[in-house]
């Protein structure tokens, strides 16, 4: 099954979607990537932006999966759909009290990176980088110091390329 049969299984998507029962939603939350990488930038942008929205405003149980791929997710849109996610990686990081949430956010800070902008990595990802590790839980700090490295490393990238 690829994209040219999602219509086969998109009406059984969006019911398991809705499911009341949030182990099912987190079955889909933890798959919602690999569905993405399957059916490609249109499909994804509008059959599954919708559902990957709602579940990283779900139960933790569920959100959990979106945010643990989140940058595998962002990979298959275009820039366009891509940065308008980029207020979302500091609203995980502001509205949890989850660290494990925020350790997530930081072991993908280097591959966000590398699907953004210079300038998004300067405005956004940096600061997003910078209060991770200054984080009041060890391990979110850790994981965060260990992905700021190639973060900006990156952005001296860009600046050398800018300036030859």
């Amino acid at each position: 099954v690829g994209p040219q049969r999602w219509g086969e299984l998109s009406e059984a998507f969006v019911t398991l979607s809705n499911n009341v029962q949030w182990k099912v939603r987190r079955t889909l939350s933890y798959s919602l990537h690999d569905l993405a990488h399957i059916l490609g930038r249109d499909l994804t942008t509008e059959h599954l932006l919708p559902t990957f929205d709602r579940f990283l405003k779900d139960l933790d149980e569920v959100k959990v999966g979106a945010i643990q791929h989140l940058c595998s997710v962002l990979l298959v849109l275009d820039e366009e759909a891509r940065r308008r996610y980029l207020p979302t990686l500091a609203e995980v990081r502001a509205e949890t009290d989850n660290w494990r949430f925020r350790q997530m956010l930081a072991l993908q800070l280097a591959d966000f990176g590398a699907i953004f902008s210079p300038a998004d990595i300067q405005s956004t990802l940096t600061p997003l980088a910078l209060d991770l590790c200054t984080d009041q839980v060890a391990e979110v700090r850790i994981s965060a110091i260990s992905q700021i490295g190639a973060l900006l490393s990156l952005l001296l990238q860009a600046e050398e390329a800018a300036a030859a």
